[in-house]
């Protein structure tokens, strides 16, 4: 999965891996049985980082709300920083 995100990426993707990562994706793999291989290693990661997950696999999305994690489906989430950009622009 890490592989497939630094091709998209097209540079090196690190996850931390420390054993609090290591810890909370364990229980999270054990919590929600739906996520894919690999899923909840970075939903762990992104959580302990507090960065935004943006992800178009619905599972995934609900997973992390249920995390407290923030996460927008690719579509939202360009929509919303199109506004952003926009009203730079304007000022």
């Amino acid at each position: 999965m890490v592989e497939k995100i630094t091709k998209s990426f097209k540079r090196p993707v690190l996850i931390d891996d420390c054993q609090e990562v290591q810890d909370d994706a364990r229980r999270m793999n054990e919590k929600y049985l739906y996520l894919h291989r690999g899923d909840d290693r970075i939903l762990a990661a992104t959580k302990k980082a507090g960065a935004i997950l943006v992800t178009n696999d619905k599972k995934f999305l609900l997973a992390a709300s249920l995390e407290g994690v923030q996460a927008f489906s690719t579509r939202l989430y360009a929509r919303n920083n199109n506004i952003k950009r926009c009203r730079k622009w304007r000022g």
